[in-house]
């Protein structure tokens, strides 16, 4: 063992304890309930009632959408944990696997370009509890975002195994092996979540160009690791394609006001529950670093300039820096939502973060400022957590009274639920009625919207009128 493997063992001890700690929220209670996060469980339960049950009346209401839409992945989780436990354990395995999957992909994604820079992986932890993900329960998009962070790694480390114009010293069945898992990556992105899919493309895009030019190479390099890029995406590019080509905008476009824009950046894009004076400080925390990094960045810039080094002035991690620009730039001038996609900016929004942070995760930033800021991220991160678990229990509460309710509903039965509570949260609440029996409930929004594996089975559904 090398002298540096035993310095970074300790440290990623701590890592691995700070991960299982940070699934503190989501332990100590029967649901985790979010905006989406119910309905997306009592779907998934229908899914394995028309996969593995005998016909029902759940099949004269329910059919498999035929159309292969990218929001497939999350409800397969859900259903693969459902084979084996209660519905509200199932979906509590899939939150748990998020959690530990999201710091490991961030964490391994650094090591590709800086691995001697870990310590800032740390930046990773107050985003596991985004808004996207705790809040509004769009499990679809927070794996295909780990998906993103995975198949990003994995490019810059099989880059030039995975140029398809470019003559190779890997043995034939191993580089085909390579390239397989890649197109295979690339899937799983685009069936999680087809923005993700769209914004995975656009970085590694920018990845190209920059190394293409840190290493001076013609314009055809440019163009040959371009069409590798799309030759590998052409299956989820199609699907794209034909995703909206049989979609037509609403016209409805609507746009987030700048003062909410900062709003949402201010608060860290975490869910706004929490306790705003440790927010701050996360987000001032955040900025320390980030300041820090352009410091630095603008430093060895300067020395460059001064050399008459200036063609070495680009860094392979500056791709970073210029997609999280662009993200940023998008983030304030593309429209929220047309009437059929919507909360895009929100996305973006944590989008920006994320590579922003890898990209602050790759400056040589003092070390003890380092380790300073970093403790604080996390005090503040954890006070944080016991906030958001005294919000998970509160809506832990009505959530268990609908499934409780759920008990006197026989099994077959077509219900239609009516809301009252006034929380904007529990508008989806009334699927915890259907996540344990067969139920037919006719508030099931996803049959609706053609965007997920369900649709409302017209041909044989009978006529229900109130």
């Amino acid at each position: 063992m090398h002298l540096n493997e035993r310095n970074t063992k300790p440290e990623s001890l701590i890592f691995v304890l700070i991960t299982v700690l940070n699934l503190f929220p989501v332990l100590f209670t029967k649901f985790v309930p979010t905006l989406d996060g119910a309905c997306h469980l009592y779907n998934s339960k229908l899914m394995n009632h028309l996969l593995f049950d005998a016909p029902s009346r759940i099949n004269d209401f329910f059919v498999f959408n035929p159309e292969p839409v990218p929001n497939y992945f999350g409800h397969i989780v859900l259903c693969f944990f459902n084979l084996f436990f209660p519905a509200w354990m199932g979906e509590k395995a899939m939150i748990v696997l998020y959690l530990l999957a999201f710091p490991v992909a961030f964490r391994s994604l650094i090591k590709a370009l800086s691995p001697n820079k870990l310590l800032l992986s740390y930046l990773v932890f107050p985003f596991t509890y985004n808004i996207i993900f705790f809040y509004l329960g769009f499990y679809n998009n927070s794996f295909a975002i780990i998906f993103m962070l995975i198949t990003l790694n994995y490019w810059i480390r099989n880059e030039d195994a995975l140029n398809i114009f470019s003559t190779n010293s890997i043995p034939g069945k191993k580089l085909w092996t390579k390239r397989l898992l890649f197109i295979v990556l690339l899937l799983l992105t685009y069936f999680s979540h087809m923005f993700i899919f769209g914004i995975l493309i656009f970085i590694i895009g920018v990845q190209i160009l920059v190394k293409v030019i840190i290493n001076g190479k013609r314009l055809f390099n440019l163009i040959r690791k371009s069409m590798s890029l799309i030759l590998y995406s052409i299956i989820p590019l199609v699907l794209l394609f034909f995703y909206f080509h049989s979609r037509k905008s609403t016209g409805e476009i609507n746009y987030m006001s700048f003062e909410d824009q900062l709003y949402w950046l201010r608060i860290f894009l975490i869910t706004y529950d929490e306790d705003p004076v440790f927010v701050g400080i996360l987000f001032y925390s955040f900025s320390i670093l980030l300041i820090a990094g352009i410091i630095y960045r603008i430093n060895s810039i300067r020395i460059l300039w001064n050399t008459k080094r200036i063609k070495n002035i680009l860094v392979a991690s500056d791709f970073y820096l210029i997609a999280s620009g662009l993200l940023l730039l998008l983030y304030f001038i593309m429209p929220d939502g047309d009437g059929v996609a919507g909360f895009v900016t929100i996305r973006l929004g944590l989008l920006f973060f994320i590579i922003i942070s890898l990209w602050i995760a790759s400056q040589h930033i003092n070390k003890l400022v380092s380790i300073v800021v970093i403790a604080v991220i996390l005090i503040c991160h954890f006070k944080l957590n016991v906030d958001r678990l005294n919000t998970v229990k509160s809506m832990n509460a009505i959530a268990d009274a609908v499934y409780t309710l759920s008990k006197q509903i026989e099994p077959n039965s077509i219900v239609l639920p009516i809301n009252y509570f006034d929380n904007p949260r529990a508008i989806h609440f009334s699927s915890y009625l259907g996540i344990e029996k067969p139920v037919v409930l006719l508030d099931n929004y996803e049959c609706e919207r053609g965007w997920f594996p369900l649709l409302w089975n017209l041909k044989t559904m009978p006529i229900t009128m109130l």
